[in-house]
């Protein structure tokens, strides 16, 4: 009786091991901007797999550096010009478009700004991406560049930093009285913010970005399959369900 018992506990063990061992943690470094959809799809995900997604959001250049110096990661999930450029040196071996992002104006449900050019007027609290180093910043001063008020709109940035989420949470507080982010993130927000977008007439097709040149009308966002998980099946599955899955994408904000 006991040595009955003793292997029926071994195979309900070494089933468990089993199982487990068929259940592979997947890597997924993700830009912090597609945190609202990505989250979405590993829920979906988990209904059909018992794959571990594990998702590490971050900035996308920063991302990108961290797989180009450790090669860590499965998939890399990021917008322009991270992804094409990861391609470019080697570090992706595949990568499919899942949609494009804008730049939009958010401000107050109140407020009296209207229109990009009313961030003109005096006294404005404005604030965008930095202008060196994040794709949304180079939007904006390629914008600002063209518009007719530019010089004014530029004398009213008070802040340059990374974070979409947060210069919104900055114009809901009253720290900013408008802040530049992406339409995507901005989505999150539309119980407390309006948007008003930005004239693609005042932005240029091509201009230098950080990494290589951006199509800066149509910022696109991608995921790709890192160089050393190319042959992974967990991995390919889950890429193949991310790109049979755009529509999650569009229902937060992405053009496609």
């Amino acid at each position: 009786m006991k040595t009955k018992l003793f292997l029926l506990l071994l195979l309900l063990f070494l089933t468990a091991c089993s199982s487990k061992k068929n259940n592979d943690n997947i890597i997924v470094l993700s830009g912090a901007s597609m945190r609202a959809p990505m989250e979405e799809i590993k829920k979906m995900y988990g209904k059909i797999s018992d794959d571990n997604i594990l998702i590490n959001y971050g900035g996308s250049g920063e991302l990108c550096a961290q797989i180009k110096l450790s090669g860590e990661g499965d998939l890399f999930v990021a917008h322009d010009p991270f992804v094409p450029w990861a391609a470019e040196q080697g570090l992706i071996d595949k990568w499919t478009t899942l949609g494009y992002l804008d730049t939009v104006v958010v401000v107050p449900k109140n407020s009296n700004i209207n229109s990009f050019d009313d961030l003109a007027k005096p006294g404005i609290r404005l604030g965008i991406g930095d202008t060196t180093y994040s794709t949304s910043g180079h939007v904006v001063k390629n914008a600002l560049k063209n518009a007719p008020f530019g010089n004014e709109i530029m004398s009213n940035v008070v802040a340059q930093s990374k974070g979409h989420q947060t210069r919104c949470n900055y114009v809901i507080n009253g720290a900013l009285d408008a802040g530049i982010v992406w339409k995507a993130v901005a989505k999150t927000f539309d119980d407390k913010l309006k948007t008003i977008p930005i004239p693609k007439k005042y932005i240029d097709s091509i201009t230098s970005a950080t990494y290589q040149e951006s199509d800066l009308k149509n910022i696109k966002v991608a995921v790709g399959i890192t160089e050393k998980s190319k042959n992974n099946p967990a991995v390919n599955k889950f890429y193949d369900f991310i790109a049979s899955n755009k529509n999650i994408f569009t229902s937060f904000g992405y053009r496609q």
